[in-house]
């Protein structure tokens, strides 16, 4: 189970990868969520 979980405004930006929540940074430009089961990565490019 993959979650990705935006807060529209910003202020709060998290992702949740097998249950488990990490922090980030919203002013980075991208997100990388690794992917164990066949180690793809999913790369998430954040446009404002």
């Amino acid at each position: 189970e993959m979650k990705l979980r935006v807060r529209v405004n910003g202020t709060i930006l998290k992702a949740a990868i097998n249950g488990r929540e990490t922090p980030f940074d919203p002013t980075d430009e991208t997100l990388e969520l690794m992917l164990t089961d066949d180690s793809q990565t999913v790369r998430i490019d954040l446009e404002r």
